[in-house]
């Protein structure tokens, strides 16, 4: 088990989502600068009580954004080989309501913990992600982030550390739950949320965003930046699909949310010597210094950042 993980502790008590709905109900109806979970945060920096002009995000709402999604995803897991390592749960039923899709070990370790039925919504070499429903409460959606089986990159572990650390920060979104499968993959639950920067720009005409819109999206996104800055975190992996907005019709549907850690680290004051880090990050937004194998800073989520920017404009 990988020692990230172990230091978050025991998994979390059993979330109660009645509780959570309760606490949102009884919240003051201007709540502070969009807190996560509705209340009134401490604004511990500049940066958590700027306020950010609203994105006007129903102007830009794909027709069908999951569409896409569920006609290649099952050509794409047709295609796939089984990992090795993955549990054999032929002879068991699949709980009604489950989509077939889902992997059967994710399936029932899922639900083991109180959690379906599931849709499976992201599928990718390092992680699984799908849409779920707490049976206590069933109207309370949230989605599920499982780590691949035997994988040695293991990144749950800090992605968890990442959602602890900034608790209750304008743009985080919320963590339920954590806990580890029988056969050693890590599961998130984290608050549900809509659809990213990058698939809300390609489903507009000619694939670009108004000026006006451009602006708003960099002030967002910078904030969001800077605040994992602030509580010592770089996230080394800045572009648009690791931004995404709130649900539609939700009280948070004008607010923009960064996610995906798998890649952050904390800044060390000791920094590797140059040629020694590791190439990291996408292509098109990744800072020159990392091409020479430099140690990263937060400068370069910054660069990268100005490069998404650039792309939002033109």
């Amino acid at each position: 088990m990988d020692s990230d993980y172990v230091n978050l502790g025991a998994p979390a008590a059993a979330w109660n989502p009645a509780s959570q709905n309760q606490q949102q109900a009884t919240a003051p109806e201007h709540a502070g600068p969009c807190c996560v979970d509705g209340g009134q945060a401490e604004p511990t920096n500049s940066a958590d009580v700027i306020q950010q002009p609203s994105f006007d995000r129903s102007a830009y709402v794909p027709s069908a954004p999951d569409a896409s999604f569920e006609k290649q995803q099952p050509q794409e897991q047709a295609s796939g080989k089984e990992e090795k390592g993955s549990v054999n749960n032929d002879k068991l039923a699949v709980p009604e309501g489950a989509d077939p899709s889902v992997r059967d070990n994710d399936l029932f370790a899922i639900m083991r913990v109180g959690y379906g039925p599931l849709r499976l919504v992201h599928f990718g070499p390092f992680s699984r992600v799908y849409f779920v429903r707490h049976k206590k409460n069933p109207a309370h959606e949230c989605m599920a982030k499982v780590e691949a089986h035997n994988e040695k990159k293991r990144t749950l572990g800090i992605e968890a550390r990442v959602y602890l650390d900034c608790k209750g920060v304008c743009g985080f979104a919320e963590l339920y739950d954590r806990f580890q499968t029988s056969d050693g993959s890590r599961v998130l639950v984290i608050q549900r949320l809509g659809t990213d920067l990058n698939r809300i720009r390609l489903s507009l005409p000619n694939q670009s965003l108004t000026q006006a819109d451009a602006l708003k999206l960099c002030l967002e996104t910078f904030a969001r930046i800077w605040s994992l800055h602030d509580r010592n975190w770089m996230h080394r992996d800045i572009k648009p699909s690791n931004f995404v907005v709130g649900l539609p019709q939700s009280k948070m549907d004008d607010q923009v949310f960064i996610i995906d850690f798998g890649l952050a680290r904390q800044r060390q004051e000791k920094s590797r010597p140059t040629g020694a880090c590791p190439i990291l990050g996408t292509d098109a937004y990744r800072p020159i210094s990392n091409y020479s194998r430099v140690e990263y800073q937060p400068k370069d989520d910054i660069e990268s950042w100005f490069y998404m920017c650039h792309e939002f404009f033109n």
